[in-house]
């Protein structure tokens, strides 16, 4: 296995090793929507470069199309990407294949594609998921999360971590195993000549507030519900909606949250248009707990939104309290209420914070050093 130096994105991409004229490369993902809205961008320019690429996640015929459009070969991931049978069907694909590179974006996929990669001999293997970066991050108390993370890095050549900054001050550099360097990017990059800046709606209808809904984010969902119940009650001057990106179908935990709460808060399922819907809002809220930086933050910084998340490590470059949104406790209803309500009574607030929503795109999430960063990380 190949190792590469830790970089960051502005820097100087540097040859590192004797590159083929054209390699494979494997994408393994829990959905081939989060590899179309995070990693299109950096598909077109090693498609430029004359390399293969393939990707292996769930069945999605609309999906797929567009990967193929995109140059992709989309393949079906094995199964449910949790038990030994897929790990083995998943190696003999990769055998047959021979890729050159796999990257696994996220779990559960993620870690079935590295554990099949072993069994297959893939030479260069890259995680690109943000567990990692929770499990990097100062004070992180999820031993049994930093235990799985250094046995899935101990298989890995490189790792991409999301969200920590370009020189982070980290407890968990143990977790690396030796040769292994981390490749901190800010996130997953946004094009910021596609996703310009869109002047926010007037508040003559209520201030808007949308919130992202993600596989095992129901709790922090739920958290947003129980809080607009309570401030609609109280104040009665906004608008709550909730939206899952496209391809996720809701879970029934969510649909009865959404029943429970029908009247405050409006759910509008999965959507494709969710460029338009991130415009519509005066604050987009990420309430969930899971360790990921999804390419809706991006978007949404793109566009000129303030954001509002709980405290997870992966977005502490996108969410800056007091400067372009605010993050609060995970979990902590009242902390998520006091955040709303300082929104609801001041709001002022909101075109600052749209502005450096729309400055720390442009300083820290533009897709050219993203995706110089993570072509060199994959060796392409």
């Amino acid at each position: 296995m190949t190792r590469i130096a830790a970089t960051e994105p502005s820097d100087a991409i540097a040859p590192v090793r004797t590159i083929p004229a054209r390699q494979r490369a494997v994408l393994v993902a829990n959905n081939a929507c989060e590899v179309i809205a995070g990693q299109a961008r950096l598909i077109r320019e090693a498609r430029a470069r004359g390399h293969e690429l393939f990707c292996f996640a769930p069945q999605d015929a609309e999906a797929f199309r567009a990967l193929s459009a995109l140059g992709v070969e989309p393949i079906s991931l094995p199964g449910s990407g949790r038990d030994k049978h897929d790990i083995r069907e998943l190696a003999l694909a990769l055998t047959s294949l021979a890729p050159d590179v796999l990257m696994a974006l996220a779990w559960p996929a993620g870690r079935l594609g590295i554990a099949a990669a072993a069994r297959a001999e893939v030479e260069r293997v890259v995680a690109a998921f943000p567990e990692v970066a929770q499990a990097l991050a100062p004070n992180c108390g999820d031993r049994r999360l930093q235990r799985e993370c250094t046995a899935l890095l101990s298989r890995c050549d490189a790792a991409i971590v999301p969200g920590l900054g370009r020189d982070p001050v980290v407890d968990g550099r143990s977790l690396m195993p030796p040769g292994l360097q981390p490749v901190f990017v800010a996130g997953p990059g946004v094009d910021l000549s596609r996703f310009t800046h869109v002047p926010l709606s007037p508040l003559t209808k209520g201030m808007v507030f949308l919130a992202i809904a993600y596989p095992g984010s129901e709790t922090g969902v739920g958290l947003y519900c129980e809080t607009a119940w309570a401030l609609q009650a109280r104040r009665g001057c906004a608008i709550y909606l909730v939206a899952s990106p496209p391809g996720e179908e809701p879970s029934a935990e969510l649909l009865r949250l959404m029943k429970a709460h029908r009247g405050i808060v409006r759910y509008l399922g999965p959507r494709r248009d969710m460029e338009r819907l991130l415009a519509r809002a005066h604050a987009v809220v990420f309430p969930d707990e899971v360790p990921c930086l999804p390419a809706e933050v991006s978007h949404a910084l793109a566009i000129g939104r303030p954001l509002i998340s709980a405290d997870v490590p992966a977005r502490w470059q996108a969410v800056q309290s007091d400067v372009n949104g605010q993050r609060f406790a995970p979990g902590d209803a009242g902390a998520l209420a006091g955040v709303l309500q300082s929104l609801l009574r001041r709001p002022d607030l909101i075109p600052r914070y749209a502005k450096e929503s729309r400055r720390i795109a442009a300083t820290r999430f533009d897709i050219d050093g993203v995706v110089a960063a993570q072509l060199q990380a994959l060796g392409l």
